[in-house]
């Protein structure tokens, strides 16, 4: 009889526990979570970014639309929120929530991680971006062929190229180049990077709720560990949250955000990856610009992933870039999960950005 008394007591512990982690998830409406990382000085960057985050969520049927915004001069978060179907925010809180905003959504980013790999290579100094690499199709590393999402055609292709035409086998190139075609060499430097210098696999500094860590592999993993690295040189294998991916931009670009200073990148690194990035932008913007600003980005794809882990035939498309203008310097990732318009997600995120930039500059807010 007490063991039944015990039970009971646990039971109605248990679903107050669960009451209270459901009504933290309604605490996290717009107004109570932006107050927590968000500027106040930014309301009409604020006010914006809320209303194409529910225009993109609503207009591509996404089951998600995330949108950060950070001020790399006072490496502070302007604006972020994330707009949920009604759908997934049935299953995720159990309610009926309009909104929640938040930037803790682990996925694998995809190839937006691809500059940076390339940043890597400049600042070792065993690239440059006018080199040339002799295209594969495919690449075998540990008996798997990894292969590109596009047949390109055979022929040289500058590094620039590589990262604008998003080519899978040419990133993987660089990582080898990275470690003089040693992978054991280029695994410990580029995770010494991705880890040390990017940032990632850490927590941000940012004023996050709950926030999580993501996931870097480490270098010296038994199993399959040059494939794992290979893969993660175009954003598969490791993920982030959108506030780690807009720091290590920041990083990368600016060297602003940086909190444990291990090692600086060089001013030609950062240089070349402005000129990367807006050549990769000309691709894709078609925001007529004021004079005095510039804009680069880069798109990334990715599969979701079930309850088991499983990749499944549902996409994650992000864009990820900078605004400029003088010395200021804005890094925006729009983040769309599994739109139902448009001929690829991260196509419909680059348009998001497109329309979200063009209107933050006509209000003179960046």
């Amino acid at each position: 009889m007490i063991k039944k008394i015990y039970l009971v007591i646990i039971i109605v512990f248990g679903i107050l526990s669960v009451g209270a982690i459901l009504f933290t998830d309604k605490y996290l409406t717009n107004d109570c979570a932006n107050k927590q990382i968000i500027n106040d000085d930014d309301s009409g960057i604020i006010e914006i970014t809320e209303e194409h985050t529910k225009k993109a969520q609503e207009e591509t049927s996404s089951q998600s639309a995330t949108i950060v915004i950070l001020n790399t001069n006072t490496n502070t978060i302007s604006a972020s929120f994330t707009k949920y179907s009604e759908e997934t925010v049935l299953k995720k809180c159990a309610g009926n929530l309009d909104e929640i905003s938040q930037t803790t959504d682990l996925w694998e980013p995809g190839s937006v991680i691809k500059p940076l790999v390339a940043q890597v290579g400049i600042d070792q100094g065993v690239i440059k971006m006018d080199d040339l690499y002799y295209l594969e199709n495919f690449r075998k590393i540990d008996s798997t062929n990894i292969l590109n999402s596009t047949v390109f055609k055979n022929r040289p292709y500058t590094y620039e190229e590589v990262i604008t035409n998003s080519i899978n086998t040419g990133a993987v190139h660089i990582l080898e180049r990275i470690g003089n075609g040693n992978l054991e060499d280029s695994r410990k430097i580029w995770h010494d990077y991705l880890t040390g210098v990017y940032e990632l696999g850490k927590t941000t500094g940012y004023p996050i709720e709950n926030e999580q860590l993501g996931f870097v592999p480490s270098p010296n993993g038994i199993i399959n560990n040059n494939l794992r690295y290979a893969q993660t040189s175009f954003g598969i294998g490791l993920t982030v949250t959108p506030s780690q991916l807009v720091k290590a931009y920041c990083i990368a670009l600016t060297g602003r955000c940086s909190t444990n200073h291990k090692k600086d990148l060089s001013d030609e690194s950062k240089v070349e990856l402005y000129k990367i990035l807006n050549k990769s932008a000309q691709n894709k913007n078609s925001i007529v610009l004021p004079n005095n600003y510039s804009v680069g980005g880069k798109t990334g794809t990715s599969s979701m992933v079930d309850t088991y882990g499983r990749y499944t035939t549902k996409d994650i498309g992000s864009y990820i870039g900078f605004v400029k203008k003088n010395h200021n310097v804005y890094i925006i990732l729009v983040k769309l999960v599994d739109p139902q318009v448009g001929d690829s997600a991260s196509y419909e995120a680059s348009n998001v950005w497109n329309e979200l930039v063009h209107n933050l500059i006509n209000h003179q807010l960046i």
